[in-house]
């Protein structure tokens, strides 16, 4: 590793999480939709296929963004503005009824 700079770690070790998670989430996706949401196995395995498929032509698009439209540093800041706001809306909890 003394070869490479200081910062490869975290590069290696970002990519790791990354794939770990893509296919941890890829192996239970079609149990979860079929068993849980109830979908047909066709319509499962075309959802699973659009997922895998926007996953690899997703990061073209965020490429293009960044060369061509916002610049690279309002790339990351809008798009991570929308990956948090998208998570924060699917924590949230109904208000009880008083």
């Amino acid at each position: 590793m003394n070869a490479l700079p200081s910062q490869s770690r975290f590069i290696i070790g970002t990519e790791a999480c990354e794939r770990f998670s893509f296919y941890g989430m890829k192996s239970i996706l079609m149990l979860y939709m079929t068993g849980h949401l109830l979908m047909s196995e066709n319509w499962a395995t075309s959802t699973l296929h659009i997922f895998v498929g926007m996953v690899y032509l997703l990061p073209v698009a965020g490429a293009w963004l960044a060369d061509k439209v916002w610049g690279r540093y309002k790339t990351i800041l809008y798009i991570s503005a929308l990956l948090r706001g998208a998570r924060g809306a699917g924590h949230r909890r109904p208000v009880p009824n008083h």
